[in-house]
């Protein structure tokens, strides 16, 4: 059993690559396979039964916006997906091909790039006592279309293990202070006394605290922010992008 949800998350991780990779909001994936965005959060998290016409349907949205593959690299993984995400089946051959498919995703260079500026480490786990957007350490290429929606976005390095499986300890990601911020989105943040961290983001229907920041790995108990029990610090934007180095 854990090998299974292994391999469907991770068969989730790569749908929403190719979803960030087009450029495409959830909220747009989903008005086209006429599902709600919980849904298609819920699928990209390797979670329910998707239809065989839903995996079809996001290939060819993404194929729409740009070069995202080849035709016939997405007939293979369009069986592939369906596979693991309709069938749901396992095995050593379908986690090594997908785990293929991942790592040629994340290591590829964009055809068109533009920089936006990395300031510091951020804790998946154990948080540093240090804030970024102060001097950058360096300067990140990622696709353009990132920048295009926000010219303010920044680089951060995940360290930590608080967001195992989506996001792993190296991993560069992109944070954008304009994004929207919706229920179960990855953000980063600043928290008193930890300092820098990645969580996933749940607003607070209360006064207890204005929300509520929770790992993907369960060791980790939700942190407060905000309200009357909740910690001091402050939301720098959502993540939209990540990189991996393999």
């Amino acid at each position: 059993m854990p090998e299974r949800t292994s391999i469907r998350q991770r068969a989730g991780l790569y749908l929403r690559f190719l979803r960030l990779k087009a450029g495409l909001e959830q909220s747009a994936v989903a008005a086209r396979l006429e599902v709600s965005q919980p849904t298609i959060s819920r699928l990209e998290k390797g979670l329910g039964s998707p239809e065989p016409g839903h995996i079809a349907a996001w290939l060819a949205i993404c194929l729409e916006q740009g070069d995202v593959m080849g035709l016939d690299q997405a007939s293979a993984v369009l069986r592939l997906l369906q596979d693991i995400l309709v069938m749901d089946e396992e095995g050593p051959a379908l986690a090594a091909e997908l785990d293929r498919l991942l790592s040629a995703m994340v290591t590829e260079r964009p055809e068109m790039a533009a920089g936006v500026p990395y300031f510091a480490d951020v804790a998946a786990g154990p948080g540093e006592s240090q804030q970024p957007r102060v001097e950058p350490r360096s300067y990140i290429e990622v696709p353009a279309g990132v920048v295009a929606r926000d010219p303010q976005a920044f680089a951060l390095r995940i360290v930590g293990d608080s967001m195992q499986p989506l996001l792993l300890e190296g991993d560069i990601v992109v944070i954008s202070p304009a994004a929207q911020l919706i229920e179960g989105c990855i953000v980063a943040a600043y928290v008193e006394p930890d300092g820098d961290v990645v969580k996933r983001y749940h607003p607070c229907r209360s006064a207890d605290c204005e929300a509520r920041l929770r790992s993907a790995n369960p060791a980790y108990a939700d942190i407060k922010l905000g309200g009357e029990n909740g910690r001091s610090g402050r939301i720098w934007g959502r993540v939209l992008f990540c990189q991996r180095e393999l």
